[in-house]
């Protein structure tokens, strides 16, 4: 996330490893790009957690990646403005057609 600064600000979601054991502990080992005007805020996978869906601040949109393509796969749904303001994603909660 770019705070500051010259540049075109970036978005994207890092895996970091968190495992203490490993010698590559506390590093990026992937990064998924989003679009630079993007805001994600929620992330959540599905069961198998083959697939993110990722909610974005300000947009009635809902990316959906593919975390099994490498690179990964990803498709916007883009919902009406008034049925966006009344969902509330919850892990228990899935958008329509998805």
């Amino acid at each position: 996330m770019k705070l500051s600064g010259p540049g075109e600000r970036r978005e994207g979601i890092a895996i970091v490893n968190v495992d203490p054991a490993s010698t590559n502990f506390g590093k990026w080992i992937a990064d998924y790009p989003l679009p630079p005007d993007l805001v994600a805020h929620h992330i959540f996978y599905d069961r198998t957690q083959t697939k993110a869906y990722i909610s974005a601040l300000g947009k009635p949109q809902l990316h959906v990646m593919d975390l099994t393509a490498n690179p990964t796969v990803s498709r916007v749904s883009t919902f009406p403005n008034a049925w966006w303001a009344r969902m509330s994603f919850s892990p228990r909660t899935t958008a329509p057609g998805i």
